[in-house]
């Protein structure tokens, strides 16, 4: 074999390699490329998702101040004319054992 003939192999060889390392590199990039579009996806979703959870938190709060409010005028309905019954009982009481004292 000629020492020209084995240049033009060892060169070929050589392009051979680099050849494949660009196209493994190029492969790489563009996994690169796609997780970094994937992490920039997920990045909006998280956001999307955090400004959901502080809007409910807040609703729930609304609630929760809306729920003892609520219980607050329940407790009236029921504790008010309750308390207007036994009034009026201690007042009738008061006035019939008035006349047996």
């Amino acid at each position: 074999m000629k020492a020209s003939t084995f240049q033009n192999l060892i060169v070929g060889l050589l392009c051979l390699a680099v050849a494949g390392l660009s196209s493994g590199l190029y492969n790489q990039y563009q996994r690169v490329a796609e997780l970094q579009s994937t992490n920039t996806q997920h990045l909006h979703t998280l956001d999307i998702l955090q400004r959901d959870s502080n809007a409910l938190k807040d609703a729930q709060e609304k609630l929760q101040y809306a729920l003892k409010d609520l219980k607050q005028m329940v407790d009236m309905v029921v504790f008010l004319p309750c308390a207007v019954m036994l009034g009026i009982t201690v007042a009738i009481t008061a006035t019939t054992f008035k006349k047996y004292l």
